[in-house]
């Protein structure tokens, strides 16, 4: 199989769990001495890095992977051939990946950049603390110099699956604070499956415990002490995941088991959930543009 040469990859990282199985699968795709790995703390910190690294390897586009993702071959070498093919005035391409939690596919985890704006991306990443969405907010910056994004339905990957416990419980807790208009449906679905997915239980209790916070947390992998995360994960009585190996499965087959394993007395809601999210990240584009830069422009007031 002919490798891709004319990418840049990013994988960011901060001790993911399928840091290395993300890795291995890039480098099945992509040219091994244009795969690179980054890390950093906060989360701008690791953003920074990696625009860094992309426009030090100079080549035409940059991929940005998250460590939690494992891609999709087949996807991915769409979306670059989408990019390739695409007008100059397009700087970034947005695509989908099966979300463990949500249960849908949705814009997360991948990135992919025209490589000569990653200069106007890093001056304008968000000053640490104040977005939950430094990357989107830098991108909606960019977007009002007059670049364009878009946005595709490409199935590129699935992101969170295999996670360390500490991990997920973090990524939750966050997502009460980050997404807290779209959990109505994913909540209900994390205490059906907490019983026999222990991923789940954590994810249901880190999201009450994030409801209940009274202050927003931070992009980042520190902003709750490991001694906190363990002493909350306890009763949970969770198995250990050092007798759990990876499953090194494609990501295709990853979303097809994880659609099988939705409890039937959930199903019909969670088709529901999907047509509805499906239909919002169609049409939210423009809208969501605005929201952001208004939030960029109260930051700066």
């Amino acid at each position: 199989m002919e490798k891709i040469s004319e990418v840049a990859v990013i994988l960011r990282h901060c001790g993911e769990r399928t840091t290395d199985f993300a890795s291995d699968v890039l480098e099945q795709v992509f040219e091994t001495q244009n795969v690179y790995r980054v890390t950093g703390v906060p989360f701008s910190d690791c953003l920074r890095n990696a625009y860094q690294q992309g426009r030090q390897a100079a080549l035409p586009l940059t991929l940005c992977v998250d460590a939690d993702v494992i891609i999709d071959p087949a996807g991915i070498k769409s979306l670059i051939q989408v990019a390739l093919n695409d007008e100059s005035t397009v700087f970034e391409w947005n695509s989908l990946c099966f979300d463990r939690f949500f249960g849908i596919e949705r814009p997360v985890g991948v990135r992919l950049y025209r490589t000569d704006k990653l200069s106007a991306l890093e001056q304008v990443i968000p000053e640490e603390g104040t977005s939950l969405r430094p990357e989107t907010d830098a991108i909606t910056a960019v977007i009002y110099q007059g670049w364009r994004q878009r946005r595709t339905a490409i199935f590129v990957g699935v992101h969170d699956f295999q996670q360390y416990y500490h991990d997920v419980y973090r990524k939750c807790y966050l997502q009460a604070h980050k997404h807290q208009g779209f959990l109505d449906f994913p909540s209900r679905l994390w205490q059906a499956m907490a019983h026999s997915q222990p991923d789940f239980a954590v994810a249901s209790l880190a999201l009450r415990d994030g409801q209940l916070a009274s202050c927003s947390p931070a992009i980042s992998k520190v902003f709750l002490p490991a001694e906190t995360i363990e002493d909350r994960l306890k009763p949970l009585c969770l198995p250990d995941l050092e007798s759990s190996p990876l499953r090194y499965e494609s990501a295709k087959e990853i979303r097809e088991q994880a659609l099988s394993s939705v409890p039937s007395n959930l199903r019909r809601e969670h088709s529901a959930y999907m047509i509805r999210m499906n239909r919002l990240f169609q049409e939210r584009p423009r809208s969501w543009v605005k929201r952001a830069f208004r939030r960029l422009i109260n930051k700066a007031a």
